[in-house]
């Protein structure tokens, strides 16, 4: 939804405000509108200087800054001018927005709630809600704000995130019915397209890839409509066996990409971590945090297994699936911000047994709102991987589960993907490839300090021996075996990620050695992984 169409970003001062800031702000939101930053930001700064708790500015350069993803600033302007107009539906919409942009999901959930609580017709509210409510699980009441949109009119986001919602619900062929009908109602709705070809494969006989590629031709499409239909051509080219005209696409798409990677500092990230989390200072802490085992954190690259090992977990009785959670990222920020002068990792060298105690008992009251009672919950953020040497601080008998991948297939699945801005390696091979050795050095260094050890699920041994691997993920985690841990596929439960169709299938071996369809295109990767390649 666009921040700039709601009453807060181009509605008049209040009554009685003075007539010359509200010309300033009516001239800072045209220059907004017109994307000139700097000039917006100019005349919003010198309303500030002038009246420092003037909600309307404070608003407006808060959403100004959430567009140029400075999500921490802008929290904290738009949280001020919510701060001066409590009940202003459309500031409490724009800070909810913000923090949906943050991963702030849970907190995300209450502000749009309370503007529809002020204005019950307010779309936009209702459509960020839905949002909020996706990305916590929370699927059959996103649907439901969604559909409430969509009774007056076709809104695009309400759309697709309908679509969205339906597909991680694993209504696979209702949202497949509903793209369909938005597409032929409106063959110009290009932005429902990539959503369509995430419900199945295509065949020759389907008319959707040629409109697609009929559509590519058109020189007015946006950049984001340009990126996602190369990203929509390309799945269905793959599908078709068309495999140099998919890459042509997915390489058409990543260069409309604007995320960026910088792999020398992200080497030396790994490396400071590596220096941090030593033997000595886990004999210095092994007293420290919380023997609960009750958090199963499952960890490696994206696209390596890691949300078929949790759906595989999720399908147990006793076990609650609870997706990809932000908890640990934002623990370790914590870190960071009450230990002046030092950042994670460094700062943690300073925390002693209470404060490790106290990061453990918050994690868990997080994943207790999100079930009280499953004896086991996993966390799927596959990113975690960063953070095992604070997981075990943590939690010194935390259950990890490492999912590896042939490291050709996890990057050029990568690549093959949309991927949100955070991770700008998937933009370029090579730098997918050096992200890939940063990521196998860092795991090595687990392996060799973390005790007890680690459990690894190569993909293509659960490929290969479902049920053979199941079980020893079943028994890692210290549970009986259920039969119902075979049949995944069949378990109703929200799936978030890029895996939201295959998850839904059976296992299948298509995806094992898939790098080679594609191995004329890959030479900046295959020499960025080295010997990782072979």
């Amino acid at each position: 939804p666009d921040r700039r169409a709601r009453r807060p970003l181009g509605a008049p001062m209040p009554a009685g405000g003075p007539v010359a800031v509200h010309r300033q702000l009516e001239l800072g939101l045209a220059f907004h509108k017109q994307g000139r930053a700097e000039d917006a930001e100019r005349i919003y700064r010198q309303v500030l200087a002038a009246m420092p708790a003037q909600p309307d500015a404070l608003n407006l350069l808060g959403t100004l800054y959430a567009e140029r993803k400075r999500y921490t600033s802008a929290i904290q302007l738009i949280e001020q001018a919510l701060g001066q107009r409590k009940n202003d539906p459309g500031i409490l919409n724009n800070l909810g927005l913000t923090y949906i942009h943050a991963a702030r999901y849970e907190e995300a959930i209450r502000l749009p709630r309370k503007a529809i609580l002020i204005t019950p017709r307010f779309d936009e509210a209702h459509s960020n809600l839905g949002r909020a409510l996706r990305h916590t699980g929370r699927h059959d009441e996103a649907i439901r704000c969604y559909r409430h949109v969509l009774r007056n009119e076709q809104r695009p986001a309400a759309l697709i995130g309908l679509a969205r919602a339906l597909l991680e619900a694993g209504a696979m062929a209702d949202a497949e019915e509903l793209l369909r009908d938005v597409i032929a109602r409106n063959p110009d709705f290009v932005h429902g397209y990539l959503e369509l070809a995430k419900t199945r494969k295509f065949g020759e006989a389907d008319p959707e890839p040629a409109k697609v590629q009929a559509l590519l031709q058109r020189p007015t499409l946006s950049t984001a409509e340009r990126t996602r239909l190369n990203y929509a051509a390309g799945k269905m080219m793959n599908d078709l066996g068309r495999y140099d005209d998919a890459f042509g696409h997915y390489m058409a798409a990543k260069r409309l990409e604007t995320a960026t990677f910088d792999p020398d500092s992200h080497d030396r990230f790994v490396e400071r971590l590596i220096s941090v989390f030593t033997p000595d200072m886990f004999d210095r802490c092994r007293d420290f945090g919380n023997r609960s085992v009750r958090p199963v954190f499952v960890v490696g690259m994206p696209r390596s297994g890691t949300t078929l090992a949790e759906q595989i977990l999720a399908s147990h009785p006793d076990v609650f699936g609870a997706g990809e959670l932000q908890t640990v990222y934002r623990l370790s920020s914590r870190i960071s911000q009450r230990r002046a002068g030092l950042t994670y990792p460094e700062a943690v060298r300073e925390l002693d047994a209470p404060a490790i105690g106290d990061l453990a008992a918050q994690y868990l009251d997080a994943i207790a709102e999100l079930d009280p009672d499953a004896s086991r919950v996993t966390d799927k953020m596959p990113h975690n991987f960063f953070h095992l040497g604070l997981i075990r601080l943590m939690f010194p008998d935390a259950l990890i589960v490492h999912c590896r991948r042939n490291p050709m297939d996890t990057c050029v699945s990568c690549y093959m993907n949309e991927f949100a801005e955070a991770h700008g390696y998937t933009r370029d091979l090579g730098h997918l490839g050096r992200y890939y050795r940063a990521y196998d050095r860092l795991m090595a260094h687990w392996g060799e300090v973390l005790r007890p050890a680690m459990l690894e699920m190569s993909y293509e041994e659960t490929v290969a021996d479902p049920e053979g691997r199941a079980r020893a993920l079943v028994d890692f985690a210290g549970l009986d075996w259920d039969d119902r841990c075979l049949s995944f596929q069949e378990t109703e439960r929200a799936v978030l990620t890029l895996s939201v169709w295959q998850v839904r299938q059976p296992v299948y071996r298509r995806s094992v050695e898939r790098w080679r369809h594609y191995e004329r295109h890959l030479a900046p990767l295959l020499q960025a992984l080295g010997p990782l390649a072979g």
